[in-house]
C-alpha cells in the first residue's frame, strides 16, 4: 500500500514474495517495510490505522509480528551510507541527520540512518548490521561511537566545529568547496539544533547542569561530553514542550539499581529544568544520561 506522504509498505504471507520488498524499493524508490506471517485481519489493521500512524509507527503498532527488513532505493552495493547516533537515535540524531542531508545538497544516492546508542536503527528497530548488504557505511557521526570496524567515527564537536566536515567531504570523495560557516560557540550550536527554544537560555541552564553533575560526581566531564549533554538535554526540553512523549530506555530499573549515586544526582539536576520549563522528564531520560556518564 502507499502511504501518502510517506512511502509504501508490502504485508504479504508468503516467504516466497519476501523478494518483492527490494524489487518495488528500486523501481520505484520508496521506502518498503516488509513482515511476515500476516493474517487476513492484520492486513485490515493496517489499512486502518495506515491514515493515523507515520510509516514507523505503524510498523511498530502491528510489530508483534516478525520483522524482516527495512529496504530503501539504492543502485547497487555501490552506496554509501552515513550513520547519525545519539543517546536515543531520536533527538539529536535526527537533527544532525537533517543537517548532513543539507549539507550534501542534492546528492539522494548517499543515505542517512539515526542509530541510538545500543546500535539500533531507529525506524526499523534493527541492529546496525541490518545495513549491510545494503550499501558501504563511510561514517559514523554523533554523540556514540558505534565501533564499526573500518568505519571512522567523527565526534559531535567534530562536525560542528568544522574538521568533521572536511573528514566526511574526503571520505566521500567529494570536490574541494568552500567551507560552510562553523560554529565557534556553544549558542551557535544550540541555534542549528533547536526549533522555538531560545539558545543563550538552554546553553545557560544546561551548562549549570554540566557544572552540577560534575560537582555532585566528583569527575570533570570533557568538552566533547558537555556539548553531547547539553544538546541532547536542549533537545530534550524541545520535544517535551512540544507534546512529543519521552523515551522509554531498556534496562531502567537495573541502571538505577547499579548507579544509585548517579542516579540521585542526574534527577537533582534535572530537576531545574522540569521547574523552568513546567515539564516532567521521563525516567527513561534520566537512565539515558547515567547510562552515558558511566561510558564516558
Amino acid at each position: 500500500m502507499k502511504l501518502p506522504g510517506w512511502s509504501a509498505r508490502l504485508i504479504e504471507e508468503g516467504e516466497p514474495l519476501i523478494s518483492w520488498g527490494e524489487i518495488i524499493a528500486k523501481r520505484t524508490g520508496l521506502k518498503i517495510h516488509v513482515l511476515d506471517n500476516v493474517t487476513t485481519a492484520t492486513v485490515i489493521e493496517a489499512v486502518r490505522k495506515a491514515s493515523r500512524f507515520p510509516l514507523h509507527e505503524l510498523v511498530a503498532e502491528i510489530g508483534r509480528y516478525h520483522y524482516l527488513e527495512e529496504y530503501w532505493h539504492q543502485e547497487g552495493q555501490g552506496n554509501k551510507i552515513i550513520v547519525a547516533t545519539c543517546l536515543t537515535g531520536e533527538g539529536a540524531a535526527r537533527r544532525i541527520k537533517a543537517m548532513i542531508r543539507e549539507w550534501l545538497g542534492d546528492r539522494e544516492e548517499i543515505n542517512i540512518v539515526t542509530v541510538n546508542m545500543n546500535g539500533q536503527v531507529t525506524d526499523s528497530g534493527m541492529g546496525w548490521q541490518a545495513l549491510k548488504g545494503k550499501g558501504k557505511p563511510v561514517a559514523v557521526i554523533g554523540s556514540v561511537d558505534l565501533k564499526i570496524p573500518d568505519v571512522p567515527f567523527i565526534s559531535l564537536e567534530e562536525w560542528l566545529l568544522g574538521q568533521g566536515r572536511r573528514r566526511l567531504q574526503e571520505l566521500l570523495q567529494l570536490p574541494a568547496r568552500e567551507q560552510d560557516i562553523t560554529p565557534q560557540e556553544l549558542e551557535a550550536v544550540l541555534a542549528q539544533y533547536l526549533r522555538f527554544l531560545e539558545p543563550g537560555k538552554m546553553l545557560n541552564l544546561c551548562s549549570q547542569i554540566t557544572r552540577q553533575l560534575s560537582q555532585s560526581l566528583g569527575r570533570r566531564l570533557l568538552p566533547h561530553h558537555k556539548i553531547n549533554l547539553i544538546v541532547h538535554l536542549s533537545c530534550l526540553v524541545e520535544r517535551l514542550q512540544a507534546g512529543e512523549p519521552g523515551s522509554f530506555w531498556p534496562g531502567e530499573e537495573e541502571i538505577k539499581r547499579r548507579y544509585p549515586r548517579e542516579w540521585l544526582a542526574v534527577a537533582e539536576a534535572m530537576a531545574g529544568l522540569e521547574k523552568n520549563f513546567n515539564i516532567t522528564i521521563p525516567t527513561g531520560e534520566i537512565a539515558f544520561v547515567v547510562q552515558f556518564l558511566q561510558e564516558t
